[in-house]
């Protein structure tokens, strides 16, 4: 494969030339360039002459063209590749291209070394400000994390999604973040003609959340209406029939809060998921908007990208099985109570007490078994967690 990486190399004193009107002899970004890589020139010309190269005679003709060309064999790694190179100058000004055609593997490794030695050569460093106008590494890099990226982001907002509406439906947005947040979301959103606007939010508060804006939401503590609705059912409880230490303990949960804290505390996720977020948003910038990646920033957001997929794929698993379970069962059992209220309410009206005590007891069985049924399942869904591994590795044994 061809590719190419290009370059510019400005004078340091470029500034001070300009303001005093002076030349100064011996600037050659191209003997710089020569010297490190051990090139001939008068050697490359004489080949270029001698093999009658079309491009070489046209170029010489124009005066004020600037260009130079010029190829060398590169070693590395115990391999040697070929690597042509151009430069302009213009005033004093030099811009380089260097052209491989080689193996991908190849060409990154020695861009890599070229890179290297461009930046920190002391001879350049001294004179020039290296400029690397086009990188070829960093698009290589992250055209393989676009699409990790990708799936990230999705998978992370589809347990979002569930987490958040299996708690409070179609208000899943406006229950848990602050007023100033959901002011964002709304201005990032484009919202549609002639669409009903509350129910587009409703299908895109997520979708309009960068990674930043995600990260407070998710991990800035705050006092959300969620709590409002909690204080307004304590205040409404009865203190004189609950015990002191678990008033107290009530009122403390009360405190401002992350969504983290809130809805993820069990989902698997390490204790420093917080930085892990930051340094992927930190490095995710990098790869959207097309910026220079080294190789050791690649391998830290590869790495975390595919530790947190595993993270995400089980607490979507959690959420689905286990989470969703305890929702349907405490929504069973206030059915149950309120179907109660209802029937001694109707008995005590008609002052029936004998089948009142009846009708309650046959209550209370059914609501005891069918407690018994769910926690003997929720039980079975934990050892499965526990030794789900175990078992896979046990039964791929068998087979």
């Amino acid at each position: 494969m061809k590719v190419i990486n290009s370059y510019i190399f400005i004078p340091k004193n470029s500034e001070k030339k300009l303001k005093d009107n002076t030349i100064r002899i011996g600037y050659n970004a191209i003997d710089f360039f020569e010297r490190c890589f051990c090139i001939d020139h008068i050697k490359v010309e004489e080949e270029q002459i001698k093999n009658h190269s079309k491009r070489f005679f046209k170029e010489s003709l124009k005066d004020y063209s600037g260009i130079s060309r010029g190829s060398f064999n590169y070693s590395f790694c115990e391999k040697e590749i070929n690597i042509e190179y151009k430069f302009i100058k213009v005033d004093d000004v030099y811009y380089l291209d260097i052209i491989i055609n080689n193996k991908k593997e190849d060409v990154i490794s020695a861009l890599e070394n070229i890179n290297s030695i461009l930046i920190t050569d002391k001879n350049f460093k001294k004179e020039y400000i290296t400029i690397i106008s086009y990188d070829y590494i960093s698009e290589y890099y992250c055209n393989k994390l676009y699409p990790l990226l990708n799936t990230f982001e999705r998978k992370f907002r589809k347990l979002l999604f569930l987490i958040f509406t299996a708690q409070f439906k179609n208000c899943y947005f406006e229950q848990v973040a602050t007023e100033e947040m959901i002011i964002k979301a709304k201005e990032n959103m484009k919202e549609k003609k002639g669409v009903d606007k509350k129910e587009y939010r409703t299908q895109n508060y997520f979708y309009s959340l960068d990674i930043g804006m995600l990260r407070d939401f998710l991990f800035k503590k705050s006092w959300t209406s969620f709590e409002e609705k909690q204080k307004e059912k304590l205040l409404n409880k009865d203190f004189t029939k609950i015990d002191g230490a678990k008033v107290k303990k009530m009122i403390e949960e009360l405190e401002p809060k992350s969504n983290w804290d809130r809805f993820f505390d069990n989902k698997g996720f390490p204790a420093d998921i917080d930085i892990s977020m930051k340094n992927i948003n930190e490095l995710r910038n990098i790869v959207a908007h097309s910026k220079i990646m080294d190789k050791d920033q690649f391998n830290q957001l590869y790495q975390l990208l595919n530790d947190n997929l595993k993270y995400i794929d089980k607490a979507i698993k959690i959420t689905e099985t286990k989470d969703f379970i305890i929702i349907n069962k405490k929504k069973h059992y206030e059915i149950i109570n309120s179907i109660g209220e209802l029937i001694s309410k109707a008995l005590n009206s008609i002052d029936y007490k004998k089948t009142m005590n009846n009708m309650f007891d046959t209550i209370n069985e059914i609501a005891l078994k069918q407690k018994q049924i769910v926690d003997a399942f929720m039980e079975g869904i934990n050892k499965y967690y526990i030794n789900d591994k175990k078992e896979t590795k046990t039964n791929n044994k068998s087979y």
